[in-house]
């Protein structure tokens, strides 16, 4: 697989066994074939405790990619995610987020890209904390609903496990993590809004020679 080139048309495929290639005229950048998740997730911090680990946002002081679509702080509203991950005593990422009109599907609901967008870098802030520049692997994710845009949201990041080894010439190694975006409920329900599950994914996070060594 190659990193995906800018201003370039691409193509997508699906084959015989259901696997879809994502392609340039040069080479392939992406695979996705379809898995069950088997995920346990833990229980998301209040809403409020969201808000106070968003402020602690490392991101905020210094960031690698500061445009990024979906943490980066340069966006601004309505322009991008704006989900900011901070760090909580149990260890576990949390932010929350409030999806603007431009994520609109055209039925007032999140478009599902959107969300496995949302379970992307609360991952890599779970293991890394912004220090370390690590690279999205492979990424595993399921949407159970989609969320109302303007509904009040928690995702959270947290890490799972840690393959692979460091050497003195700085072997490639990989983190896996996983994230969760859950909601209140439509913000125009009657009813008291409950939180339940919107999406959740797990990760695979690399961390090249080059950045191993620092």
């Amino acid at each position: 697989m190659s990193p995906p080139p800018l201003d370039t048309p691409l193509t997508l495929a699906q084959d015989a066994e259901g696997t879809w290639l994502l392609s340039s005229a040069i080479a392939p950048i992406a695979r996705g074939t379809p898995a069950k998740l088997d995920l346990e997730v833990p229980a998301p911090p209040q809403y409020v405790q969201a808000v106070w680990a968003s402020q602690h946002y490392p991101g905020f002081r210094e960031h690698a990619f500061p445009d990024c679509f979906v943490c980066g702080p340069h966006r601004r509203r309505g322009d991008g995610l704006r989900i900011f991950p901070g760090m909580l005593e149990s260890g576990i990422v949390a932010a929350p987020w409030l999806p603007p009109d431009s994520l609109d599907a055209g039925d007032g609901k999140v478009a599902a890209e959107f969300l496995w967008a949302a379970l992307d870098c609360p991952g890599y802030f779970a293991v890394s904390g912004g220090r370390r520049l690590m690279l999205l692997g492979e990424m595993q994710g399921h949407v159970d609903r989609r969320v109302h845009v303007g509904e009040s949201c928690t995702v959270i990041g947290w890490k799972i496990g840690v393959a692979g080894r460091s050497t003195r010439r700085a072997r490639r190694s990989s983190t896996r993590t996983a994230s969760s975006a859950r909601g209140r409920g439509h913000c125009g329900s009657s009813r008291r809004p409950g939180r339940s599950r919107a999406a959740a994914g797990r990760s695979l996070w690399v961390v090249g020679r080059k950045a191993a060594a620092l």
